[in-house]
């Protein structure tokens, strides 16, 4: 199986002209849409899985990160095309989150936390930081 459906199932599927793509694409397009105002607003594509502003948005920029790292592992039928990783490569989405440059950035916000507030007990939903 490949992302949940067989080679064979979506060759059949194929077969009879069954169009799912029409309506992933609009859908796939509004988000990345969405995922565009987000970098312009906060000057990166790293929407976080929890985005109390627009919860969709995070969750569809998870799935695509998976997606994304299916499809390098060699899964070219994972529900992300070469297109659209060119797309979301192309205003800087990271396919994962956890690298050094990231963990770097956000060690550096702890310490102006701790120097601003005396001490590293920086609250789940903190307002001046919603990554």
């Amino acid at each position: 199986k490949v992302c949940g459906i067989t080679t064979e199932q979506i060759q059949l599927l194929n077969s009879i002209g069954f169009e799912s793509s029409r309506c992933t694409t609009e859908i796939w397009n509004a988000r990345y849409d969405e995922l565009i105002s987000y970098a312009t607003e906060f000057g990166n594509a790293n929407v976080p899985q929890s985005f109390p502003q627009n919860p969709p948005l995070g969750y569809w920029v998870a799935k695509q990160r998976a997606k994304y790292k299916m499809f390098q592992n060699g899964n070219k039928v994972c529900g992300i095309t070469t297109e659209q990783i060119q797309l979301l490569n192309s205003i800087g989405f990271e396919s994962s989150r956890c690298t050094t440059e990231i963990w770097n950035a956000r060690y550096d916000e702890l310490i102006s936390y701790a120097t601003e507030f005396g001490n590293t007990n920086v609250p789940k939903n903190f307002p001046q930081n919603p990554l």
